[in-house]
C-alpha cells in the first residue's frame, strides 16, 4: 500500500551510510586518540591516585604540603584522629583519645564526641559534654540519635554527681532546642 504525500519519493541512505554516520557519533564522544594514549600512561594513573588521596582527606602532595601546612601539625592532627576514629575496642580508644586531647583538644566531629562520652575519665567525658553543649549553642552540632540515651545512662550510671548534673543539663537543652 503506497502512501499518496509523496513520503517514499525521498532518497533513502545505505546500511553502509548508516554505519558510518554511526562510527562518526561514537568517535566524537570517546575523544580523541592522544587523550586516550595520556589516560592508559603510568604517570596518569599516579597523578589520578594522588588526586583521589589528596581530595578524600588523605596525604598531601610533597608540593602542596608547604603551602598548606607548613609546620606540618594539620597532617599529623589528620593521623591521629584517623587512629582514633579506627580505635576499636574502649581501651584503645581511651588511650587514643588521651593522645588526640593532649595533642589536639577536643574534636568537633559528633560521633567522637558521644564516644567521648562514655570514657572512663570523668573530667574528659565532662570536657566533651561541655564541647557538645558549646556546638548546640553554635548551631552547629548535628547530634546523633543514640546521644539521648548516652546521655540518660550517664545521667542514672554514673559515680560523679557533677557528670550526672551536666548529662542531665544537655539532654533537657537538646529536648528545648528540638534536638532527639
Amino acid at each position: 500500500m503506497a502512501r499518496d504525500d509523496g513520503y517514499d519519493d525521498r532518497p533513502r541512505p545505505s546500511w553502509s551510510e548508516i554505519d558510518k554516520r554511526r562510527e562518526k557519533a561514537r568517535s566524537r564522544t570517546s575523544g580523541s586518540p592522544a587523550s586516550s594514549r595520556v589516560e592508559k600512561t603510568a604517570t596518569y594513573s599516579r597523578y589520578k591516585s594522588a588526586a583521589d588521596a589528596f581530595f578524600s582527606g588523605g596525604l598531601v602532595p610533597e608540593a602542596l604540603a608547604d603551602k598548606l601546612d607548613p609546620d606540618g601539625s594539620g597532617q599529623q592532627r589528620r593521623q591521629a584522629l584517623a587512629r582514633l576514629k579506627a580505635a576499636e575496642s574502649a581501651t584503645a580508644f581511651a588511650g587514643e583519645a588521651r593522645s588526640y586531647l593532649s595533642a589536639h583538644g577536643l574534636p568537633d566531629d559528633p560521633y567522637l564526641l558521644e564516644r567521648l562520652l562514655d570514657h572512663p575519665d570523668a573530667a574528659l567525658a565532662l570536657r566533651a559534654i561541655e564541647q557538645i553543649g558549646a556546638l548546640v549553642e553554635a548551631g552547629t552540632f548535628k547530634a546523633p540519635k543514640s546521644l539521648p540515651q548516652r546521655l540518660k545512662s550517664l545521667e542514672l550510671g554514673s559515680d560523679d554527681p557533677e557528670l550526672q548534673d551536666a548529662a542531665k543539663a544537655l539532654a533537657a537543652r537538646l529536648r528545648s532546642a528540638g534536638r532527639p
